[in-house]
């Protein structure tokens, strides 16, 4: 029945086609996906019996690269001892061993129970899992990866006024003899995707070069494929049309359902994963900023502080008293305030604080000279003629007679002291202490009750919060209540 599906894409004075030519009819009621006989959903698919926990991770490209780099972020860096080698490990995670494949083999595993938990692109999920009940999304979006599947159609010939996929679809041209021609490597998604939109008259050639060549060459109308920036669209004169996004798409951690419910250490090992990733992109572009200001009392400070919504943080300013010596007595009319803000807000907030009267303190960098030593060179006494570093310099008469010109200086230079600044005290902090600094809000009745610790600027690397939101929805999706999350540990 299925192979009654394939036909030739093109008669005998077709131009010589140098993709795959196997050719997918949309319009037959009962049509399905050549993909599904090789890897259908399998809803009766049995746990492989072994110990440990497979993840699978992209082995090559850019999402290979960001993957390894955000797990890494997360503190949860890959270890591989051979690069050809296709399988590493977590040392954080004890029992999981990394597998390195391609990111439609990882959602293949998954279906047949070969792997456990992936890292792979939606599109991927939703091309080669086609529905399956099994696997189950853990993680949704994880801000890398970002792309959409898209259908592109020719700028200029009978293509040149048409802008949306409605238009296309009552072009004249399209019969059951002369279908609208659709390249793609989505085989599943496509036929899908216009069966859904009531397209009647398509066929579908899958294709491995670069499609954006298929039209131009005359072997398809359009294509179906994934665009992130367009540019490739562009200088190929391709557009994109209105309605023709079949999906959006980003990296996403992904889990067999079954595995999830009857691996042992499967559950705990996706929580930890999920709550370091969340705690880790909660913090992604965040900065704490550490300031000291005059005041009468810490309710005073936090008072004026929070008269500025932008300067409120997570829950709202940490002000505590800075004690100080004074004519022999201790005293504290000086508060330090620790808060939390985006990183886009970074310059508006310090320049708010700097309005209330905070204090700033700036710290210059040295460079060492290796490069004379490792050359068999040696400066001599006397020989220093300047001491030299790169510097922000303006033209006087521009400052003076350009209209705007010494307002951009006066924002530009700022925002320079406040990098600098931030940059100075962070090394001075590393050098002193070699250790991590974790800043945590606390309910106390005093000061006292709560014994607290050092202060520093720095930006965020992950921000916990008591339980991650998503293990809930995860545990929902798996039919196991909210009380499982309490018996839930970090191996």
């Amino acid at each position: 029945m299925y192979m009654s599906m394939l036909q030739p894409c093109l008669s005998g004075s077709s131009p010589s086609f140098p993709f795959k030519r196997t050719v997918l009819v949309c319009c037959a009621p009962s049509q399905q996906s050549h993909v599904a006989l090789v890897n259908g959903p399998v809803l009766d698919a049995r746990v492989p019996d072994r110990t440990e926990i497979r993840f699978g991770l992209p082995s090559k490209g850019r999402m290979a690269s960001d993957t390894l780099d955000l797990l890494k972020d997360c503190q949860l860096s890959v270890k591989q001892v051979n690069p050809r080698q296709y399988v590493a490990q977590i040392p954080q995670l004890a029992n999981l061993e990394v597998w390195f494949q391609r990111p439609k083999d990882i959602v293949r595993k998954l279906v047949s129970g070969d792997l456990d938990l992936g890292i792979v692109g939606f599109d991927t999920v939703s091309e080669y899992g086609q529905g399956n009940e099994d696997l189950i999304l853990v993680h949704d979006a994880l801000e890398y990866g970002d792309c959409h599947l898209s259908l592109a159609i020719p700028k200029y010939g009978i293509f040149e006024n048409i802008n949306s996929l409605k238009e296309l679809a009552q072009m004249p041209q399209w019969t059951a003899e002369k279908p609208l021609r659709v390249a793609t490597g989505f085989t599943y998604l496509g036929p899908k995707f216009m069966k859904e939109n009531r397209l009647k008259y398509v066929t579908f050639s899958t294709a491995d070069g670069a499609l954006e060549a298929a039209p131009a060459m005359g072997i398809a109308d359009a294509i179906l494929d994934l665009v992130s920036s367009g540019t490739t669209l562009k200088e190929n004169n391709l557009k994109e049309i209105e309605g023709g996004i079949v999906l959006e798409s980003q990296a996403v951690l992904v889990a067999s359902r079954k595995a999830l419910i009857q691996r042992k250490g499967a559950l705990n090992k996706t929580h930890e994963i999920l709550e370091r990733l969340e705690a880790h992109l909660r913090a992604v572009g965040q900065f704490t900023v550490t300031a000291n200001m005059r005041g009468s009392s810490a309710e005073e400070v936090a008072e004026r502080i929070l008269s500025q919504p932008s300067l409120s943080g997570l829950q709202g300013p940490t002000v505590s008293p800075v004690f100080r010596k004074r004519d022999g007595k201790v005293a504290s009319d000086y508060f330090a305030i620790v808060i939390c803000v985006p990183k886009k807000a970074l310059y508006k907030s310090v320049q708010q604080l700097r309005a209330m009267g905070v204090v700033d303190a700036i710290v210059d960098l040295v460079s060492s000279g290796t490069t004379l030593k490792e050359n068999d060179l040696k400066e001599i006494k006397g020989g220093l003629v300047l001491k030299s570093q790169a510097v922000l310099v303006a033209s006087r008469k521009a400052l003076i007679q350009r209209k705007g010109a010494l307002d951009i200086t006066r924002k530009i230079l700022k925002r320079l002291e406040t990098h600098l600044g931030a940059v100075g005290q962070f090394r001075f902090y590393v050098a002193y202490t070699l250790h991590w600094q974790v800043s945590a809000n606390m309910r106390g009745s005093s000061a006292e009750e709560v014994v607290g610790s050092g202060v520093l600027v720095s930006p965020l690397t992950n921000i916990f919060n008591e339980e991650t939101p998503r293990l809930y929805v995860l545990l929902r999706k798996l039919g196991l209540g909210s009380t499982v999350a309490n018996t839930l540990s970090i191996s």
